[in-house]
């Protein structure tokens, strides 16, 4: 039983570090005081050539002999995953609790991501944008429209680019939720 609680003790520590794979970050050990229960929903809202046709579609890099090649996550459903992974540890880092249950929420967050893409030849560009916000547990009522929140990077390495824009993005959006009034928003 022990070994079991070990396993699990390294699985939340290594979920501090982002999803593995092409879309990583660094994150922050959640706050000692979690205030609130909110719920997150991710909606992948990019643009048609961007991602937002084929959701497993994150960027384009120069492949063999410099065709260039479309970049992939495993599945059309791994964007929206990190972005809800992402958003939940940045809430929790900034002492916001979280819970998968409508049940007992203080508030619903809609994260609506516009842009997650990596391009270039030689040299790699990539742009991490979303609106973020929040409304009562119901999702009825807006409490705090839309807050843009982007990162950006580049490099020779979309994997490199792409975690230091998550990472970025992760610190941001952990900044405002710490803003008293979007704070207060979540834990009312």
């Amino acid at each position: 039983m022990a070994r079991g609680a070990g396993v699990a003790l390294a699985l939340v520590i290594l979920g501090g570090a982002g999803c593995g794979g092409l879309l990583s970050y660094k994150g922050a050990p959640p706050a000692p005081v979690q205030r609130g229960r909110v719920v997150i929903d991710v909606r992948d809202s990019r643009e048609p050539k961007a991602g937002g046709n084929k959701h497993e579609e994150v960027g384009v890099h120069a492949g063999a002999f410099g065709i260039p090649d479309m970049l992939t996550v495993d599945g059309p459903t791994v964007v929206a995953d990190t972005m809800r992974q992402l958003v939940a540890e940045a809430a929790r880092a900034a002492g916001i609790g979280i819970t998968d249950a409508p049940a007992g929420a203080t508030a619903r967050v809609l994260v609506d991501v516009q842009r997650l893409w990596c391009a270039g030849y030689g040299g790699y560009h990539a742009a991490v944008t979303a609106s973020i916000s929040v409304y009562d547990p119901s999702g009825q009522q807006i409490r705090v429209p839309g807050v843009p929140v982007s990162a950006e990077d580049g490099g020779l390495k979309c994997k490199r680019v792409f975690h230091h824009a998550l990472t970025d993005f992760f610190r941001a959006t952990q900044a405002m939720f710490a803003n008293p009034n979007v704070a207060g928003a979540l834990t009312q």
